[in-house]
């Protein structure tokens, strides 16, 4: 009796376990035939040389950012392993010096932007933009150049505004320089006609209801939801098994939403664009700082790719939809300079130096990008030197 009963529940295991790996391969050619699968590892469209620079977590538990979601502000979790190996954190969370008192000798600039800024794709802190800036600035002054980076991942012109204001008066910079666009023009099609039509903000993408890249180390995630999501990472037929989820389950990457039209996308932020640029310029009137605004660079100017940036291409040519069915690297293509709506509305504000650097790289053969807008190491010189060219008449090297 005890026999059979042992063969039996051990006839139900191993018929749960086939019926879980039929399903699993009915579901993986589900997915391949109708090519949905959007891949969650960098690997399968990125070169693995710059995997070690856009791995953003590597486990649940060790999350990426602390988040304030009131004020729609993100920092990087200092307590994290996320880019320890090769980027360097201060003690607020982020890649740049520890804020020091300012010194009646030195000259400070604030830099600011999202991933490209914050040095996405750099090996190291001393090849991103901001450290190559005070470095050359240093060569050329008498006087000490500190360049602090306050730049994050997936920033906005809401978050920059957000962090000078926080930061003002412990940084008191001198000058403060954005390197941004191309998450206010395109990335705002997430976000919902309210967000930037009525409260006139461009919000991080995880409070638009994109997964977030980690959580908070304090939030507890119960034994089910850490199950689940084991398996649903694994797993591909789980993905079809909603009703499955506990309550409790936090989603970890994008889920994909319904996108708003890519050309309203263009206009809605180059409008909220500009209205931020006279805060930025009152900002400057009233604290006394010289301010400057760089457009960056995308892929698609760029008129010679390297193999691996050819790889990129023509991934995302296949794997990513837009909204009307239509692929944001043809978009790009017809649209050309996403930025001329700036640049014909821009009101010339007298103590605003606005810069579109978008066709930057469009003559350079050698590898420069390896996603729509990161670039390499000699990418980040190559822009460092653009800014340094356009600001280095504002300041005062004596």
């Amino acid at each position: 009796m005890i026999k059979s009963g042992i063969f039996f529940i051990g006839l139900l295991i191993l018929i749960f376990f086939a019926v879980i790996i039929i399903l699993e391969i009915i579901f993986r050619i589900i997915d391949k035939i109708l090519d949905t699968f959007y891949p969650d590892n960098p690997e399968d469209q990125f070169s693995k040389k710059y995997l070690p620079y856009v791995n953003y977590y590597t486990s649940w538990d060790d999350a990426m950012f602390d988040y304030d979601q009131i004020v729609g502000f993100r920092l990087f979790n200092k307590e994290s392993s996320h880019y320890h190996s090769f980027a360097k954190i201060n003690k607020l969370g982020f890649r740049t010096h520890e804020f020091d008192t300012k010194k009646n000798d030195e000259y400070v600039i604030l830099f600011n932007g999202g991933s490209c800024a914050f040095g996405s794709g750099a090996t190291s802190n001393e090849n991103t933009i901001a450290y190559n800036l005070e470095r050359k600035l240093n060569q050329i002054s008498k006087k000490k150049i500190k360049v602090y980076n306050l730049a994050q991942l997936n920033n906005f012109q809401t978050q920059e505004l957000t962090a000078l204001i926080f930061f003002f008066n412990k940084i008191k910079p001198d000058l403060v320089i954005s390197l941004n666009g191309w998450n206010e023009l395109t990335a705002n099609n997430i976000m919902s006609n309210k967000t930037i039509k009525e409260y006139e903000i461009f919000n991080i993408p995880e409070i638009e209801g994109w997964r977030p890249a980690g959580v908070n180390k304090t939030k507890k995630i119960n034994f089910l939801s850490s199950a689940y999501i084991f398996f649903e990472e694994n797993l591909n037929f789980l993905k079809y098994l909603s009703f499955l989820k506990p309550k409790n389950y936090i989603k970890r990457d994008r889920e994909r939403k319904e996108y708003r039209n890519f050309y309203q996308s263009i206009n809605d932020g180059s409008e909220l664009y500009l209205k931020n640029l006279k805060i930025f310029s009152q900002l400057a009137k009233g604290f006394g700082f010289k301010y400057h605004s760089f457009l960056q660079p995308y892929i698609t100017e760029k008129n010679k790719l390297s193999p691996d940036e050819k790889k990129f291409f023509n991934f995302r040519q296949e794997k990513d939809p837009l909204s009307e069915n239509q692929n944001i690297l043809s978009l790009l293509s017809d649209t050309k300079n996403i930025y001329k709506n700036i640049e014909l509305k821009f009101d010339n504000l007298s103590n605003i130096n606005l810069v579109n650097i978008h066709n930057l790289f469009a003559d350079v053969e050698e590898e420069i990008f390896y996603s729509m807008v990161h670039v390499n190491d000699k990418g980040q010189e190559m822009i460092s030197d653009i800014i340094l060219e356009n600001i280095k008449k504002d300041i005062n090297y004596e």
